[in-house]
Order: C-alpha cells, then structure tokens, then sequence
C-alpha cells in the first residue's frame, strides 16, 4: 500500500518512525483520570476485551460483587477508556455505556480534540498492547497497569483529520475482515453439527443402509437394525471406582469440552484441592461422564473417553465397558445420548444430578461386537476428514486475525497511508 513521501524519527523506541508531520505527545496531556464516585444508582459496568465497556447484564449475566457499596464504585462516561486488569492480554476497553464500574480500574476521559475511534484502534493495536505490558505491576507479572508509569509515555498523533480518514478506512476494512471469519466460524459450527449428527446416525443405525430395521422402543433412538438388541446400561458395563487415598497418583486428568485433557497437578488456580485423597483412579478404555448441574448447564459435552491412566474428580461417573461392549462404542454410544441432551431429563436433587444408581438402567442400543468394531472404524475416519477440515478453517480465522491487527498497527502508526 501506499506510503507517507517524509518520515521522521519519533525519539520514542516502541513507536519508531512517523509520518513527519504528525506530533508526539505524553499520555497525561491527552488524557486526564477519571475518579468520580458516589453515582450508585448508575447501571454497574464490566470491561470486556470482546465487547468493550458494556453493562454487567449485557455481558453473559456476569454478577459483579460489591463488598462496600456502589458508592465506592468509579463513573464511567460514554467515550471514556478503561484500564481493568487485564488490559494488558488486549489493550484498552472503550465504554459504550455510562455507569460504575470497579474503583480498582483507572478510568481516562480523551481530550476533545481526540478522535476517539482513532485511539480505540490504537489502544488495541499490537504496537500498544506491548507498551502496555511494561506498564504492569503486582503480585504477579500483569496483575495490573501501572497508570504512573504509563502516563509519561507517549502516544503519536496525526491531524485531526487524518485521524477520521484511518477511521473510516479500519472501519471498512476490518469489517470485511470480520463478516469473512464470522463466515468461517459458521462453516466450523455446521462442520460440528455434521460430526454430532453423523456419529449419532451411525451408533443407532449402523452403516449399511439396507439393513431390516425394527422399532427400539426407546423415545430417542426410534428404529435399529432387526438383529441390534437393547440393554441396561448395567448390562454393559460396571462402575469403576479405584480411591486414589492409598494410590497417590500425579497424572492429573479432568473432562472439558468432552475430552479427557491433563492438567499441571503443581498450579493450583483455586479449583483444585489441597491434595487429591477424595480423587479416583481412571485407566485406558474407562468412560467419563459429568452429570452434575444438569439444570444450569445445558450446554456442555459430559462424556468423555479415558485413553491414559491418572486421576479424576469423584464427582463425576466413571464406567467400564463390559467384554461384550467395545469400549469406543459404550463412548460413542453415550455421546449421541449427550448431543440429543437425554440426560437432561433424568437429573434430580438440588444440584440437578444423576449418580451411577439412578443412571444404570439407561437403554443402550447393542451391536454384535464385530459391528461395534466397524462402527467405531467408521466414525473415527470421518471425524478424522472433518476435524481437518476445521484444522484448515481455524488456520485460515488465525492468519486473517493477524492480518487484521497488522493492517490496524501499520494505519494508526502511519506506516501505510490510507
């Protein structure tokens, strides 16, 4: 793209060179703190990397939690700037909305003369983000930003009207960049919903198509094929319970997403206990299933299949497959019961959950062994075929997301000119 004819050398070493008319100028002559309190009956705001500045309701029903009243609680102005605690991950937040927000966040109100759709750019900009991360302090690396140290460091600026013209060129550019990954994120979820629908089709129905067929007598399979039986799921399998008291394992192991993924026993982050006496025992071929706050949760995938040995919270259900059941299948099986949300209807208690008693005489639908093998073989290839295709499609999101912020860097730093 095209260039600026003149540059010249900012004397800053995080902004390099500029065009050479365009002016440098500190942070605290630009912007001035905002420490305003006592406006409790204002709506309380969450600063949000996504989302920006937006009320606490607007933001996935988040509770915000007052100790000490709203009164000690910061106003924020439409067109004022957040610095939360973790601005340093992805800049600045701009607020859309007035309201209060947390007195630990500095709060920056830009001069009229600012554009301030031009510093929301540069405030989410690579360029900035790393300035910012010099800035921080705490207990931590990035717990917070330092506003003294960040006051005294320098923002480059063009005229004003240069400052519109990068606007409305981002502002077009970006949004194309945006519908195109929104496009692509779509073509990710049908691409899961087509994995869900196929693994649910094959585990009930098989895979060959000319099958006799007879009806299950079970509400959310429908009909199987003529020489299929269905069994208690007590039938299959047993519970598998193995205390890790006396075992002392370190592999730690917990289900998220539907997957058995490990996790660094040496960091606790407040979600894991002292030590992992009350943990069980899980081995190669178990199957996990998560059947607690079946009412609040309706979204998460709650089985899960166990390919090492290590250790699980004994909150959730663990099975063993039976030798007429291949393991694969059991976790397959149950996966499609998952995605057709079955177990939903068979919670109770406060917590809305189910335990390996109230579970075991789930109907599960049962192929002669030779065919489980088949079935599993089947899915396994094609979800092998989708997963890489959504390999290639989050490839390309990640490359235009770069792009983008390269594209926002190189404007509002003046090294392309628009």
């Amino acid at each position: 793209m095209e260039q600026y004819l003149t540059y010249k050398h900012s004397g800053i070493k995080w902004i390099g060179e500029i065009p050479e008319h365009w002016n440098i100028h500190k942070i605290r002559y630009i912007f001035q703190e905002r420490s305003q309190k006592g406006y409790q009956n204002e709506p309380i705001l969450s600063a949000t990397q996504k989302y920006g500045v937006i009320p606490q309701d607007l933001y996935e029903n988040r509770v915000v939690v007052v100790n000490k009243g709203l009164e000690g609680l910061k106003l924020v102005e439409v067109g004022d700037f957040v610095i939360s605690l973790r601005s340093f991950q992805g800049g600045i937040e701009y607020a859309y909305y007035r309201g209060i927000i947390s007195a630990a966040y500095t709060i920056l109100e830009p001069s009229a003369t600012l554009n301030s759709n031009y510093i929301k750019y540069v405030f989410k900009s690579h360029i900035f983000i790393e300035l910012l991360k010099t800035c921080v302090t705490g207990i931590r690396e990035g717990q917070n930003i330092n506003f003294e140290l960040l006051r005294n460091q320098y923002l480059f600026l063009p005229p004003t009207t240069e400052q519109s013209s990068i606007v409305h060129f981002l502002n077009k550019q970006t949004s194309k960049i945006d519908e195109y990954i929104k496009q692509r994120q779509q073509e990710i979820i049908a691409l899961n919903e087509l994995k869900q629908a196929e693994i649910a089709e094959v585990v009930t129905k098989g895979i060959n198509p000319d099958a006799p067929m007879k009806d299950s007598g079970i509400p959310w399979v429908g009909q199987i094929p003529e020489h299929w039986d269905s069994r208690f799921l007590f039938q299959v399998s047993k519970e598998h319970y193995i205390s890790n008291k006396n075992v002392l394992h370190q592999n730690l192991l917990s289900l998220s997403y539907g997957k058995i993924v490990n996790k660094d026993i040496n960091k606790t982050d407040g979600l894991l206990p002292a030590n992992f006496d009350t943990y069980q025992v899980v081995k190669d071929g178990n199957l996990i299933l998560r059947l607690t706050d079946l009412q609040n949760d309706h979204k998460s995938l709650r089985v899960g299949f166990v390919t090492q040995e290590g250790i699980i919270t004994s909150a959730y259900v663990c099975l063993e497959a039976f030798n007429n059941m291949i393991p694969k299948y059991l976790y397959y099986s149950l996966h499609s019961f998952d995605i057709k949300k079955v177990f939903y209807s068979m919670g109770g208690g406060l917590r809305q959950g189910l335990n390996y008693a109230e579970l075991r005489k789930l109907n599960v639908i049962v192929p002669p062994k030779e065919e489980q093998q088949q079935i599993v073989e089947f899915i396994e290839s094609r979800v092998a075929i989708i997963e890489e295709q959504i390999s290639i499609i989050k490839s390309e999101i990640e490359q235009m997301q770069e792009y983008k912020q390269c594209l926002i860097s190189d404007a509002v730093t003046g090294k392309i000119k628009v």
